[in-house]
């Protein structure tokens, strides 16, 4: 009999890999970009003299820069949350959730008979993780 892993598993390789894959394109770029901001600043600074210049008394473009990147790390991490968001949307989760709910039975033929049995009129009650039939009558 094949157990609920069995039957799953290719499902929730592949919703897992494409997932993977969608993260990967969007974290790939945005640390790409962060570090290539983040090291501008120190070939701009030590081999250059372009942010020498003064922006106002006492102020130069180095500092500018320097500020500006605090606002770059919070617009980047808004970003990056909106799309993940966007991405956890996109890919519903419910293979896994099922899989979850599902986890604790040996294999589908139980987990149905007990969703079969709390579809039903209401007359039977089924015990949770072996799927026997519990009458009210009985008292069991």
């Amino acid at each position: 009999m094949a157990t609920l892993d069995d039957a799953n598993r290719p499902v929730l390789q592949r919703a897992h890999t494409d997932m993977v894959r969608a993260r990967h394109r969007l974290v790939i770029p945005m640390v790409v970009g962060t570090l290539a901001f983040f090291f501008l600043q120190q070939v701009l600074t030590n081999f250059t003299s372009v942010l020498d210049g003064l922006v106002f008394d006492g102020m130069t473009w180095a500092y500018v820069y320097a500020f500006a990147q605090f606002f770059f790390v919070v617009i980047l991490t808004t970003i990056y949350r909106r799309r993940m968001q966007q991405l956890e949307a996109q890919f519903p989760s419910a293979a896994v959730a099922g899989a979850a709910a599902a986890a604790h039975y040996d294999d589908w033929t139980t987990m149905e008979t007990h969703q079969t049995a709390a579809e039903g009129d209401g007359d039977e009650q089924f015990e949770h993780v072996q799927g026997t039939r519990l009458d009210e009558e009985d008292g069991r």
